[in-house]
């Protein structure tokens, strides 16, 4: 029993000096200084310290924040302007396979046409005498095999004509007949493919003096000329005369 009290009572010294420690320590901690400041100073010192670390923080991350949205939007801009070019360049493809198909197909007809060409150029005379009597059947034109020369039979016959002062007028008197011998004339050269000479023949009418039948002859063969290249007939193979006659048209 004695021994337990003198343990209680060693205890009891030893708590006793640890808060005597203690409240010396807090004192110590209130009143004394370190560095020449004292210890509310020196909280404050920390205070402002740990708002000004914070007020940096702040700062740093706002920055961040705002770079990490400007990257944001440069990349979504570059994402878009990417798009828009491949999609562009899907277009560019299209329109580059459309003009390849373009150009394979006018090479097909260039080479179609020019093979026609060189048939025609060619072609026998078997062949191109059938078509000769194929357009004679059809009555409006003559053609001398031995010469070359063709006589039109029927469908360019002029309108008349009364002697005036002025320009005279030339008109075929039936314009859908006229475009059939045009045609068929145009279908004769492109079986020989060479120059072509109009002489036209005019019978003069009634009254008039013979200067103007000699104007009108040599208009109408100008007029003859004229739709003979609308027909087909290229202007550097063509020429023409017109003079009077005694009777005919061409």
């Amino acid at each position: 029993a004695a021994r337990s009290a003198e343990q209680s009572h060693a205890l009891a010294e030893t708590v006793a000096q640890r808060c005597e420690s203690v409240h010396t320590n807090l004192r110590k901690l209130l009143v004394e200084e370190d560095a020449g400041l004292p210890v509310d100073r020196q909280l404050q010192a920390i205070q402002h310290g740990l708002q000004a670390l914070a007020s940096t923080g702040r700062e740093d991350t706002e920055r961040w924040r705002t770079e990490a949205q400007r990257w944001h939007s440069t990349q979504q801009s570059a994402v878009a302007e990417v798009e828009r070019a491949q999609s562009r360049t899907t277009e560019v493809q299209g329109e580059v396979t459309k003009l390849k198909e373009e150009v394979v197909g006018l090479t097909n007809q260039l080479l179609t046409a020019r093979r026609q060409v060189e048939d025609a150029q060619h072609a026998p005379a078997g062949v191109v005498f059938a078509r000769v009597r194929s357009i004679e059947k059809r009555g409006r034109l003559k053609i001398d095999r031995q010469t070359g020369q063709v006589e039109v039979l029927a469908g360019l016959d002029f309108a008349p004509c009364k002697p005036t002062p002025g320009a005279p007028a030339t008109d075929f008197k039936d314009p859908d007949a006229a475009a059939s011998a045009l045609a068929d004339l145009a279908e004769v050269w492109g079986l020989f493919d060479g120059p072509v000479h109009t002489e036209l023949a005019l019978k003069p009418g009634k009254g008039g003096k013979p200067e103007f039948w000699d104007r009108l002859a040599a208009a109408q063969a100008r007029f003859l000329q004229g739709e003979l290249e609308r027909a087909g007939v290229p202007a550097h193979l063509l020429t023409s005369t017109g003079q009077q006659a005694a009777g005919g048209a061409l």
